[in-house]
């Protein structure tokens, strides 16, 4: 959902270069993140600014703005250079000035409770994540329609997903307990209307759905290809800090499913150097988005995937 605001939290953790105006650095972007020299060529601009004298001294002021002037986020940061960590509530807002989005950040990482707004300003849902050891969960707590009527109170209901526009339900279902259960509705655009079955948060597979492809007509694909996927886990890694004080360094291999909804599973490393990296390599696969599944004869299918990950002392990115 949103995909302008993430595509601008995505920029903001990469861009290089900004214009200085009286101690703020101004950026200008497009709506596919690409920096451009000037506000003409550009779709969105980011101004990072000097902490707010009467609040936080540690915290940088962070702002992007659509086009026309409109505020399209609000945020901190604790460092004003690139990558930026983001710090304290995430806002962003649509082109009419009502709320989009509000979600909180700890030193650069998403985590807590989340809230989404309709276009009409009105409540859409409210969800929130819990890290574990092992795992990141996800709660559905709240859920309305554009009208005010609640769907799902407390973590029980019925869920309901629309596309970046709300001109398409993409996803509906049941929620107990805050996790996903019984019959999913999926539809993606392109794809043929699946329905998948949840117990605990969990899909549910029988034994003849189930068989695990490695080869296949159209095969998976992170949202955006193979440089978002890199981009993504240049954003998220990071450099254990037992690997750099021995100075190990390396390739993790970390295979997974691509699940025919696109989720992830089966998370886990083929060849790990140790030093932390083969952990946090996995954590961070863990994180991902939604892929676009693999597909054969037409259908969408399970499918063996494995990515290689090189961990340096100068850099961290995806080998191919």
């Amino acid at each position: 959902m949103f995909k302008y605001c993430f595509i601008f939290l995505t920029s903001i953790l990469f861009v290089k270069t900004a214009v200085a105006q009286k101690d703020t650095a101004v950026y200008y972007l497009t709506v596919a993140g690409r920096q451009v020299p000037t506000k003409e060529d550009g779709d969105f601009v980011v101004k990072i600014s000097p902490p707010d004298p009467a609040g936080n001294p540690k915290l940088y002021i962070v702002d992007g703005y659509y086009k026309n002037g409109e505020k399209l986020f609000h945020t901190a940061s604790l460092n004003k250079t690139f990558p930026l960590r983001i710090q304290g509530v995430y806002t962003t807002f649509f082109q009419s000035g009502n709320k989009m989005s509000e979600r909180k950040f700890e030193d650069g990482e998403m985590t807590g409770e989340s809230t989404l707004y309709y276009p009409n300003g009105k409540l859409y849902n409210k969800m929130s994540k819990e890290f574990t050891l092992t795992d990141t969960l996800v709660l559905f707590q709240e859920c309305r329609d554009s009208t005010g009527k609640v769907l799902t109170a407390n973590g029980n209901g019925n869920w309901i997903t629309y596309n970046d526009d709300f001109s398409q339900v993409v996803e509906t279902g049941k929620v107990l307990n805050g996790l996903q259960d019984s019959i999913w509705t999926v539809t993606r655009q392109n794809y043929p209307r699946i329905n998948i079955r949840f117990k605990n948060g969990k899909p549910v597979r029988d034994s003849v759905t189930n068989k695990i492809f490695t080869l296949v007509d159209v095969v998976p694909e992170f949202p955006g290809g193979l440089e978002a996927f890199g981009r993504f886990l240049a954003s998220h890694i990071r450099f254990p800090a037992t690997a750099r004080e021995n100075h190990i360094q390396g390739r993790v291999i970390v295979s997974f499913i691509v699940e025919k909804d696109g989720t992830l599973s089966n998370v886990k490393v083929t060849q790990g150097i140790g030093g932390g990296c083969d952990e946090e390599a996995v954590r961070v696969i863990k994180m991902c988005p939604s892929w676009k599944p693999g597909m054969q004869n037409g259908k969408p299918v399970r499918v063996q995937y494995s990515v290689p990950i090189s961990f340096s002392l100068d850099e961290t990115t995806i080998i191919r």
